[in-house]
C-alpha cells in the first residue's frame, strides 16, 4: 500500500477515502482558481500585451510549484519544525486567510470586481 512508503504518518492519517476526498477537493479548487486567474489577467491587460501577461502569470505559477519543497525546507531549517507534514497546510491556510481578508476588503475594487469578467 501507499502508506507503507510515507515514512512519519500516523495512523489517523492512513484513511484512503479523506486522502481520496482532500486530493479531490485540492484538485477541484485549482482547476477553478487557475482558469480564474488567466481570465483575469487576459480581461485586465490590454490586447496588445495580453500574451506577455499570460506568460508572465503561467511562468510564475510554474515558478512556485518549482521553488515550494524548496521554501518549506528553508523554514524546517530556520524554525526546527521537525519535518512535519502539517507545515505546508499551516502555511497554506494561513495565506488563505490573509488573501480572503483582502479580497473581501477590497471586494468593490475594479479588479475584484465581477464586471470585468463579461
Amino acid at each position: 500500500m501507499f502508506w507503507e512508503y510515507c515514512p512519519g504518518t500516523d495512523n489517523h492519517y492512513r484513511n484512503p477515502a479523506l486522502t481520496a476526498l482532500g486530493i479531490s477537493i485540492v484538485g477541484f479548487s485549482y482547476g477553478i482558481i487557475q482558469p480564474f486567474v488567466y481570465d483575469k489577467t487576459a480581461s485586465l491587460s490590454n490586447h496588445r500585451q495580453a500574451s506577455l501577461s499570460l506568460a508572465l502569470v503561467m511562468s510564475m505559477n510554474y515558478m512556485a510549484i518549482v521553488l515550494f519543497p524548496f521554501l518549506m525546507d528553508i523554514i524546517d531549517f530556520t524554525f526546527h519544525t521537525g519535518s512535519s507534514a502539517r507545515l505546508p497546510f499551516g502555511i497554506f491556510v494561513l495565506l488563505s486567510l490573509m488573501i480572503c481578508l483582502f479580497c473581501f476588503y477590497q471586494r468593490d475594487s475594479e479588479v475584484l470586481s465581477a464586471e470585468g469578467l463579461g
